[in-house]
């Protein structure tokens, strides 16, 4: 047999956790509301986020940087928390069902970006899923 790829791996962790994410997020919105879900997801964030930070700077002895890569960083961190906002937000109104498969197509805008903005390229079979994704995302509006 022969030994799986750490990729794969890495791919089916994330797949496993974000799907826990929503799930989780959704009946503690139902059940304490949107303020408090708010209030609670952000303060782990801010807790678990000291957490890594402490363990990079401290023991990965990482400096800080001052790059033009740091601004990406910080838009990108600033556009997930606006967008884990409207996340908590629509996640009262829409059954879940319905909400997870609907947001998880912020894949396709980065897609789009990437092709636009970063010249990447990709295979027709790829344009072919990502048009039939947006399909689909349409089909759940309705």
């Amino acid at each position: 047999m022969r030994k799986m790829d750490t990729s794969f791996i890495a791919v089916i962790m994330v797949v496993l956790f974000w799907g826990f994410w929503g799930f989780f997020y959704k009946i503690g919105t139902a059940k304490i509301g949107l303020e408090r879900a708010t209030f609670w997801a952000f303060l782990t964030f801010l807790v678990l986020d000291a957490v890594i930070l402490t363990a990079i700077v401290f023991y990965q002895k990482i400096p800080f940087t001052t790059g033009g890569g740091v601004v990406y960083m910080i838009v990108g961190s600033i556009a997930s928390v606006i967008g884990t906002l409207f996340f908590i937000s629509y996640l009262r109104k829409a059954s879940l069902s319905i909400a997870i498969p609907l947001t998880a197509l912020y894949p396709a805008v980065t897609t789009v970006l990437a092709i636009l903005i970063l010249k990447e390229k990709i295979k027709l079979a790829n344009a072919a899923g990502i048009l039939l994704a947006i399909a689909a995302g349409v089909l759940l509006a309705l």
